[in-house]
């Protein structure tokens, strides 16, 4: 890893930290699954997994978007009701 950070031109301690939150980001977009993240990293807490893993706004709004709406409850005709368009 330090041999690619180092190609690529990335130098500080922080290089392998990033690596840790591009990966939990990575497997929460592929999976939605954040207990997968919590394995891939090890960690005991969900909570310090949900600190690695971020959630980008386009990923928000098309989850939010492929949400299957409710169904209505269907209305019941008033007695003598006509069918009417």
């Amino acid at each position: 890893m330090s041999k690619a950070a180092d190609a690529a031109g990335i130098t500080g301690a922080r290089r392998i930290h990033g690596a840790r939150h591009s990966a939990a980001s990575s497997i929460l977009k592929r999976t939605g699954n954040i207990k997968a993240v919590q394995g891939l990293l090890g960690h005991a807490s969900i909570n310090s997994s949900q600190r690695y893993a971020h959630v980008s706004v386009a990923d928000l709004r098309a989850a939010v978007e492929d949400q299957p709406q409710p169904a209505q409850p269907k209305r019941r005709k008033a007695k003598g009701a006509r069918n009417t368009p």
